[in-house]
């Protein structure tokens, strides 16, 4: 069977995700106050998001690196994503707390104790809506995103949910098979790894 241009593409950017993931394993549960966080959780999901749109022929030209807009065109396909997306809301409150210099304010605003979700919700529609500018931690007219850090131990709430639906979409035996191999080989065949292709997997 032939395999077509955008199943290949779908491939790449999968392994390229799931490579992005096991950065990210390294980084979050060795360091999890490095900084470079917030550019890892936006380019795995980029690269991800990107792939299941290939896997669906679904055209995201013209969408560039706006993934929550990405996301939105693969809820046409799977609705589900939809629901696992940072309310629409967040993208003006995540200011609040990750203060870009051109926000209007200098005040930095933390939920209350009982609402700890909010700053899932917030650090995620800010990872969304700075993909291009997280490399540097500057915007092209050099502003500077963030002058907050925030560090916790473990994931973003919202990032699990949203990475596994996704790469069920354009998840393949092939992929499937090298993602077992990347982390056994990156971290050992112990329970611990297994504990993590069974999450990722659903095995």
């Amino acid at each position: 069977m032939k395999i077509s241009n955008s199943e290949k593409a779908s491939e790449q950017f999968g392994r390229m995700a799931d490579d992005f993931f096991l950065t990210l394993i390294r980084v979050k549960f060795q360091d999890y106050e490095n900084s470079s966080l917030p550019f890892i959780y936006a380019h795995l999901l980029e690269l991800s998001s990107k792939a299941a749109c290939l896997k669906l022929n679904l055209d995201f030209s013209g969408l560039n690196h706006s993934i929550y807009k990405i996301f939105t065109l693969i809820g046409t396909k799977h609705p589900e994503i939809l629901g696992l997306l940072p309310p629409q809301s967040s993208f003006n409150e995540y200011k609040k707390m990750f203060v870009r210099s051109d926000a209007g304010h200098n005040t930095v605003t933390l939920p209350p104790p009982d609402q700890d979700y909010l700053i899932h919700q917030w650090e995620m529609a800010y990872i969304m809506d700075n993909v291009m500018n997280l490399k540097y931690g500057f915007t092209r007219d050099w502003v500077m995103l963030s002058n907050v850090m925030i560090a916790y131990e473990g994931f973003n709430d919202l990032f699990l949910p949203l990475f596994k639906a996704t790469r069920k979409i354009y998840s393949t035996p092939f992929l499937d098979e090298n993602f077992v191999y990347r982390m056994v080989k990156g971290f050992g065949n112990n329970e611990n790894t297994t504990a993590w292709i069974n999450l990722v997997l659903d095995v």
